[in-house]
């Protein structure tokens, strides 16, 4: 990356303190109330089931038993979110694959399968639409359609009367091509994505026109890190982990604010450690391992690499960074860190200095 040759307020340094310790411790007709879509209610993302529940691109190719999920959004940490609670209340809930239109018509439904409320709420969290998962009585079987092939729906439907009908806002789906004999699927980008037609006779356009003025261009400020007055961390009580004494710390929230709105040039925020002096012998700082995080901010700032207790290199590692055409505006950021003692060292309390050190790209 091309280097700043500017020196515009853009070094920031800052000293922190380190202690640590060495220790040896349904069917029936669509209800009246919910007018037929032509697409889902809300967006249905086809996500991976296992560990991760990661959003699987659309298009992506599964096998017919996929252990695939439903979510309604596909954020990094949107896997905990729920799609949530239908309109008109709900008394049950049912995964389908039905014939594309035929999406809040139970008795048009192929096939459907199990799943459920969340605890204490009327909310969906990941239901399971994986094609084999799909046992339970339609107007087809899964088989069939395994057999067959062809383009449906897939999802699921909030009910009432006991099933009979899909509530008001009451369907998510997407739609899957399923291959005849083999029985794997693509699927499409969720249909909530694109908004139900209107009827025509109840539209009316209005012409909009506004003129801008030039606002006063973007200018460079500075670029400052702001560590906590006398910063220090003292690590947690040690435990004996794989027999070696290990304790935990937490870096205090540092604060990046580059208010450079016109270059942009970027910066990096680097730590260097010393050694760890104890009563009667030192510990290398390669013993002392650190996890950074980006703790607040939306500047296209990144973490550097995790450094491991015991090949940890301490010489101007990376902490967090933002490329050129990123990082202006606050950034704060943090790190998790382990200091782990090696086995013939003497049991005692020692000491070393973190410095923090911001410069601009």
């Amino acid at each position: 990356m091309r280097k700043s040759t500017l020196r515009i307020a853009a070094i920031g340094v800052a000293a922190l303190a380190l202690v640590g310790f060495s220790a040896t411790a349904a069917s029936a007709a669509v209800s009246p109330t919910a007018p037929k879509p032509a697409n889902s209610f809300g967006n249905f993302y086809i996500a991976d089931g296992g560990d991760t529940g990661d959003v699987l691109a659309p298009g992506t190719e599964l096998e017919f038993d996929y252990q695939a999920v439903g979510r309604p959004d596909n954020t990094a940490a949107g896997v905990d979110n729920h799609f949530p609670a239908s309109a008109e209340v709900a008394e049950t809930v049912t995964t389908f694959i039905a014939p594309i239109g035929q999406e809040l018509t139970p008795a048009a439904w192929l096939t459907t399968g199990t799943t459920g409320f969340f605890p204490g709420n009327k909310e969906v969290w990941l239901p399971n639409v994986a094609l084999s998962g799909f046992t339970l009585p339609g107007t087809s079987s899964i088989d069939t359609i395994k057999a067959s092939g062809g383009d449906f729906s897939l999802g699921f439907a909030y009910q009432k009367t006991n099933g009979l009908y899909v509530v008001q806002d009451g369907a998510y789906f997407t739609h899957i091509t399923v291959q005849p004999g083999t029985g794997s699927w693509t699927f499409e980008t969720p249909s909530g994505d694109t908004p139900p037609p209107v009827d025509p006779t109840l539209t009316g356009d209005v012409d909009l026109e506004a003129t801008t003025i030039a606002g006063p261009p973007p200018v460079d400020g500075t670029l400052n890190l702001t560590v906590p007055a006398a910063a220090k961390v003292t690590f947690n009580a040690a435990t004996l982990v794989d027999g070696l004494s290990t304790s935990t710390g937490a870096l205090p929230n540092v604060t990046v604010q580059d208010d450079r709105n016109a270059s942009k040039p970027g910066w990096k925020l680097t730590a260097s450690v010393n050694d760890f002096a104890g009563p009667s012998a030192t510990i290398e700082k390669k013993q002392l391992g650190m996890v950074p995080t980006i703790v607040s901010g939306t500047t296209g700032a990144v973490v550097g690499a995790t450094q491991v207790a015991g090949s940890a290199a301490w010489n101007g590692t990376t902490v967090a960074s933002a490329p050129a055409a990123a990082g202006t505006g606050t950034t704060v950021v943090g790190a998790n860190l382990t200091f782990v003692a090696p086995a013939d060292k003497p049991v005692g309390t020692y000491t070393s200095k973190m410095t923090l050190t911001l410069v601009s790209e």
